[in-house]
């Protein structure tokens, strides 16, 4: 005797006599069900894993632009040209200033952004 589900059963539910089938059938759809709920579940997990990451990437970006923003409003070269980098809503500022009072102004115009959590100065002072 063979059922026919509309999917692959396995051979000993297909084999099986007639008497103990039902519960056979209970049991496997039992188990499918299962499968198919934990499977769910880590699927939901993934992406909202994914999106979670998305986010912030995304919320990162927004930062090192507001950051580059702030600098440029500033009308200074100088600060125009800093490399801004963020991660964790951490700041990296990276790039070379004619003075440490430049510099200082630049980690704090950073800090003043919002969203920033923090500032690492990665800024070289020249020297003449």
């Amino acid at each position: 005797m063979a059922i026919v589900l509309g999917i692959s059963a396995p051979w000993w539910l297909v084999e099986a006599d007639a008497m103990g089938t039902g519960q056979q059938v209970a049991q496997w759809v039992h188990s499918l069900h299962q499968r198919l709920r934990n499977s769910g579940a880590r699927v939901n997990a993934t992406v909202e894993q994914t999106a979670s990451r998305q986010r912030a990437l995304a919320e990162d970006d927004a930062i090192s632009a507001a950051v580059s923003d702030a600098l440029a409003a500033t009308q200074n070269d100088d600060l125009r040209m800093l490399q801004v980098e963020t991660g964790n809503a951490m700041v990296t500022l990276q790039g070379t200033l004619p003075s440490s009072d430049l510099r200082d102004r630049a980690i704090a115009i950073t800090e003043g952004v919002s969203g920033v959590h923090g500032v690492f100065s990665l800024i070289q002072i020249q020297t003449r």
